[in-house]
């Protein structure tokens, strides 16, 4: 999809110092630039848009990158809120580009690029985490991203699942900071 597998094996010269918010900038840059001028697409709107790329008027494309030489990473994908309300629209499309990288000599090598739809993705790969309202979490993009098997209702149903799940534990949390507050400096 998008032709973006012709990165891998590709090569591109930085400073040695770079460090990876900058990599990651370098490499989100080209892979936009390719589909903005192969694929009629669109920059973001913002800094703060949920894409790096729109494709049309229901495509949304978000570019993951990842330092293979990093020992865990787990990267934001998208706040539960965003998501549910750009998928209210049964149109829309969340889709995610995954580029692994190497980097050393001068030099970002691209080792890896797999393009998924974000329903596509397994939850024994993603998390609803505690971070803002709820946050869509991949749990390790050092492991093989697993495959979902079902459809695309099935997937926003274990979605919904996850979500409840996690605003009963959000609610049980502050209760007990409530308790403890409640019982602050009395004597």
């Amino acid at each position: 999809m998008f032709n973006v597998k012709k990165f891998i094996g590709k090569s591109y010269d930085i400073q040695s110092e770079m460090e990876q918010r900058g990599v990651a900038d370098l490499i989100e840059g080209k892979i936009a630039r390719h589909i903005i001028t192969n694929h009629n697409g669109t920059e973001a709107t913002s800094l703060r848009s949920i894409e790096d790329v729109k494709v049309g008027e229901h495509i949304w494309i978000d570019i993951k990158t990842l330092d293979i030489n990093k020992q865990f990473h787990m990267p934001n994908m998208i706040s539960i809120e965003r998501l549910k309300k750009l998928y209210d629209d049964k149109q829309n499309e969340l889709i995610y580009i995954f580029v692994k990288y190497s980097k050393g000599n001068g030099k970002v090598n691209i080792v890896d690029v797999e393009v998924l739809k974000i329903e596509d993705i397994s939850w024994d790969s993603l998390q609803v985490s505690n971070l803002g309202n709820g946050q869509v979490q991949i749990k390790n993009a050092n492991n093989k991203t697993k495959k979902f098997i079902g459809t695309r209702a099935e997937w926003l149903n274990i979605l919904k699942q996850k979500v409840i799940s996690f605003i009963d534990k959000q609610i049980e949390k502050r209760i007990k900071q409530k308790i403890v507050w409640e019982q602050f400096n009395e004597e």
